[in-house]
């Protein structure tokens, strides 16, 4: 008699950092940068609190997800998490906090808004530009 063995062959992977990790509450929605503890692949989603978000496929470590300004009104932490096609959750979320609108938010250095973005706006007025990778900052 043979033995037929069945697995899922799922893969779990935990989120690994968020880019960036911190955000003024009442900001503009943005891109955020999800890089998972195993491999990333297409058909993952990236949720929100539980609710998914467009994503984008980066790389066999990343994700992008854009985070509505909806979800970035009041102060507080969400959970960021990702599934696979068939809505399991890939095994353990991130945390984004939305800090005070008045808290100081410390610059993320490494993050970059997406290629398709030529320039940020920035809450107190000044706007990022972004030439051929190069940042350069405008005073509002």
């Amino acid at each position: 008699m043979g033995l037929l063995l069945l697995y899922n062959q799922t893969q779990t992977q935990a989120v690994g950092a968020l880019v960036p990790a911190t955000v003024a509450a009442r900001s503009l929605g943005f891109t955020l940068a999800v890089t998972l503890a195993g491999t990333a692949v297409a058909g993952q989603t990236v949720r929100v609190d539980g609710d998914s978000r467009p994503t984008t496929y980066i790389n066999p470590n990343t994700l992008t997800a854009v985070v509505l300004a909806t979800d970035l009104l009041l102060p507080g932490s969400r959970v960021v998490t990702v599934v696979d096609a068939a809505g399991v959750d890939s095994g353990g979320g991130g945390t984004l906090t939305i800090a005070a609108h008045e808290a100081a938010i410390e610059p993320q250095s490494s993050w970059l808004p997406p290629p398709d973005a030529p320039a940020l706006l920035l809450e107190d007025g000044a706007v990022l530009l972004l030439e051929d990778g190069e940042r350069t900052l405008q005073e509002g």
